[in-house]
C-alpha cells in the first residue's frame, strides 16, 4: 500500500506514519501485512514482517510505576532509584494482549482497559520478583513473592471480565459483559426416551 522512507531517530526504532485517509475506504478488521525493508549497519536490507488489524482504536498500558510502588513500597530501596520498572509492564501488557488473543479477544476490542489492571499489576510484579530471584541474592524470597503473584494473575484472569466491543461497530452494551476467553459447552448426545424403555 505504501512504500516510503521511515524515519529511525537516534537510538530508536523505525517509525512510519500512514494517514487515515490512506486507509479509510480500507474494511476494519486482522489480515493485515506489515512489510519492512529496512537497510541495516551492516548495509544489509533485512525485511521484517509482522500481521496486524485496521482498527478504530488502540489498547493501551493501564498501570504505572506507581501502581508497582503502591503495592511494594520498598522496590525503588530493593532493587535501586534509578531502576525503570516499564520493560516489566510492557512486558506484562503485550503477554495479556497475546493471551486474550489466544482465547479468541481482540485486545483492540477492549472497550474497557481499566478491567485488565489487576492482572497487568500481578503479572508485571511476578516478572519483577521472578527476575531478581535469578539475578538477586536471597532468591526464595524473591522466588515466593514471583509464585504468590503468579496466582494472584491467574485468579485475577479466571475472574476477569470486561466491556468488549463485539461487532466492532464502536457501539458497546455495557450489561453484557465479555470473560478473557470464549466458553464452549459440550454435552452428550442424550438419548432416546423409546430407547431407553426398550
Amino acid at each position: 500500500m505504501s512504500a516510503q522512507a521511515v524515519t529511525i531517530p537516534p537510538a530508536s526504532v523505525a517509525q512510519y506514519t500512514l494517514s487515515g485517509a490512506t486507509t479509510s475506504a480500507e474494511a476494519l478488521g486482522e489480515g493485515w501485512l506489515v512489510e519492512w525493508a529496512l537497510v541495516m549497519p551492516d548495509g544489509v536490507t533485512h525485511t521484517f514482517r509482522n500481521d496486524a488489524a485496521l482498527c478504530r482504536r488502540t489498547l493501551y498500558v493501564c498501570i504505572s510505576q506507581d501502581d508497582l510502588t503502591m503495592r511494594h513500597s520498598d522496590l525503588p530501596a530493593l532493587l535501586g532509584a534509578a531502576t525503570s520498572y516499564q520493560p516489566y509492564i510492557d512486558e506484562a501488557f503485550f503477554s495479556i494482549c497475546s493471551r486474550l488473543v489466544a482465547a479468541g479477544r481482540r485486545p483492540y476490542l477492549v472497550i474497557q482497559p481499566s478491567a485488565l489492571r489487576d492482572c497487568m499489576l500481578h503479572l508485571a510484579l511476578h516478572l519483577i520478583f521472578l527476575d531478581y530471584s535469578t539475578s538477586a541474592g536471597d532468591g526464595g524470597r524473591w522466588q515466593a513473592l514471583a509464585e504468590h503473584y503468579r496466582v494472584q494473575y491467574e485468579a485475577a484472569w479466571g475472574q476477569l471480565r470486561f466491556t468488549y466491543d463485539e461487532a466492532d461497530e464502536n457501539t458497546v452494551d455495557p450489561s453484557k459483559k465479555k470473560s478473557a476467553s470464549s466458553q464452549i459447552w459440550t454435552n452428550g448426545r442424550g438419548y432416546s426416551a423409546t430407547a431407553w424403555w426398550r
